[in-house]
Formats: structure tokens, sequence, C-alpha cells
């Protein structure tokens, strides 16, 4: 029997009409014992930790900050000027440490016009993390995200990712052969994401991608890898998790 990998509810995704802190409280209550938070930034570290000892829940993921620079939304790790490199780090790495759990997913972010070397700088700053975050016992990751999603993003596919020196967040979605990207690439991802195609509805809802399937082939890759849960939440919060068991994962 197939050892049943765990999932981790995205907090922001997850009932956006409440605080952040309430979202904690709602994803014990309805069962969830691991938390990803994309931007946790919004409350303290402390706050967060506090909250989550509280109701007995982990955190596995949160994103370094991201900024704005000339009103196109720009990701820090990207920017050239090197402070800011070290800011982002800096930041996220306290995060991290204070509660208690060790990725972080470091944006590319979308070239500025005119911008030159992109990929040099690029394998520069995320070389920059990467190591300084290990130093910590921490894991970076990097992401690819098409064009459809963020156009012009930088990272826009798992060729190009598989290139950098960090552990990858694998993401599935119509625009890749998951099957084939599983089995290529499973020495090498660091982490799972998932919702259904094309309305980004839980798993279990109806769509192009057979999940109970997928979570089989996933489990015979790599049972250890968290299942991040960055779906759309609908209907009654105390039956959100009836479906993952069914599906061979737990909580």
């Amino acid at each position: 029997m197939l050892k049943q990998m765990k999932v981790a509810v995205n907090l922001n995704m997850f009932f956006p009409q409440l605080t952040l802190l309430e979202r904690y409280q709602v994803a014990a209550a309805a069962g969830f014992k691991l938390v990803e938070v994309s931007l946790p930034y919004s409350e303290s570290a402390e706050t967060l930790r506090a909250t989550a000892d509280k109701l007995g829940l982990k955190h596995t993921l949160i994103n370094a900050p991201t900024g704005r620079l000339s009103c196109t939304f720009i990701f820090l790790i990207y920017l050239h000027f090197f402070r800011m490199i070290i800011y982002t780090v800096y930041i996220s790495d306290k995060y991290v440490i204070k509660i208690s759990h060790f990725r972080v997913h470091i944006m590319a972010g979308i070239p500025l016009s005119g911008e030159e070397n992109t990929e040099d700088l690029y394998v520069q700053n995320i070389s920059y993390a990467a190591n300084r975050l290990n130093n910590d016992g921490i894991i970076c990751l990097i992401e690819p995200i098409n064009n459809y999603t963020i156009p012009g993003y930088f990272l826009k596919s798992y060729e190009q990712a598989f290139s950098k020196d960090c552990d990858r967040e694998g993401k599935l979605s119509k625009f890749e052969d998951t099957i084939s990207m599983i089995t290529k690439y499973k020495d090498d991802i660091g982490y799972i994401q998932i919702a259904q195609v094309p309305s980004r509805g839980a798993p279990n809802s109806p769509g192009e991608i057979d999940y109970k399937y997928i979570f089989r082939i996933l489990s015979e890759a790599n049972s250890n890898w968290i299942i991040g849960l960055e779906h759309l939440f609908t209907g009654d919060p105390e039956k959100l998790i009836e479906w993952i068991s069914e599906c061979g994962l737990s909580t």
C-alpha cells in the first residue's frame, strides 16, 4: 500500500473574505493540519507562529516579499539593485525561522522594458538567494508560470526552470504534459501545488484532470511530497476535506 501524501491548504486562496488569522481558525476547524501562506507579511511572524501553535497547525511554504516599481508588478528577486535582493531574502529568512517551516518560493518576475542580460541577472540573484537561505537549512523554490496567468513572466517553462540551481515547485496545469513532467523531473521537484482545470476548483470538482490517477502517479514517484491546495474554496468549510481520503491523501 502506498504511503499517503499530505495536503497543505493555501491560506491566500482559502476564503479570502476572511482575515488571515480567521483563515487559520477555519482551516483548523475543517481538519487541516498543514498550511502554506503565500503572502504572510500582513501579520508578524510571531503572531503567525503563535496562532498556528495554538491551533495545532504547521507551515509548509511561504513566498518571499514582492514589490512594485513604476506601476508594474515586479518581484524583488529580479531587480538588479542588490540591496533589494538582500532585503527580500533577509525578510523571508526571518519569517521562515520564526514560524518553523523550511521552504521559500522566490518569484522570478517580469523583465523591465529594455532590460538587458536578464538571464545572467536572474541566475546571479537566485543563486545568491538559494545559497543564503541554504545556510539556515531553508529550501529555495522556483516555479515556472505560464504567460496566460502572468503575461511576460520571465520563468515560463520547466525546461528553463530546471537549468537553475534550486528546487522546483511543480504546479499541475493544462499547459503541461503532467505525467511526463512528473516522470522526467521527479528527483528535482521540491513541492507540488494543484487546482482543477479550467475552473481552478478543488481536485474533486469536474474538470480536465483526473486527480485520483494523478495522485497515484505522484505517490509512486515520491510519497514525501506535500500537496499544496491552491484552488478556490467554496461551500461548507467543515466538508472541505471529505474528498482527501477518497483520493488517497491525508491531512
